[in-house]
């Protein structure tokens, strides 16, 4: 068997066990909604969510609250944490294993989805 054909079998070995995690699939994300610089909606509860490995502890702390889930079969998972009071800047850690995603600069007050018209500037 050349070189060739023991990498190709290899790969295909390993894409065939049941519960493979390659490095592509190992990975914790927080949905792109979420970053840095954002603004929360002030005195409602505090809803994050985004993918990681099923059955992956993911927590979420925004000094004094912790919040604590864990991924579904899917990969997804949802974390609540408590409302707050219009102000900031706050930061927010979420992580799921070693991986963690830092939100700084996060800010709580009004948030107004606007949408439609062109003349939505005036």
């Amino acid at each position: 068997m050349n070189r060739f054909a023991r990498c190709s079998t290899l790969a295909a070995l390993t894409l065939a066990v049941p519960g493979f995690v390659t490095d592509a699939r190992a990975q914790f994300q927080l949905d792109p909604l979420f970053g840095s610089s954002m603004v929360i909606q002030r005195d409602q509860p505090i809803t994050l969510w985004g993918t990681a490995d099923p059955g992956t502890t993911v927590n979420a702390s925004l000094p004094p609250n912790l919040a604590q889930g864990t991924a579904d079969d899917e990969g997804n998972w949802q974390l609540t944490l408590p409302a707050r009071r219009a102000g900031g800047p706050a930061t927010i850690v979420v992580r799921a294993g070693i991986q963690a995603r830092v939100l700084e600069d996060v800010l709580f007050g009004d948030v107004c989805v606007c949408s439609g018209q062109s003349n939505m500037g005036w």
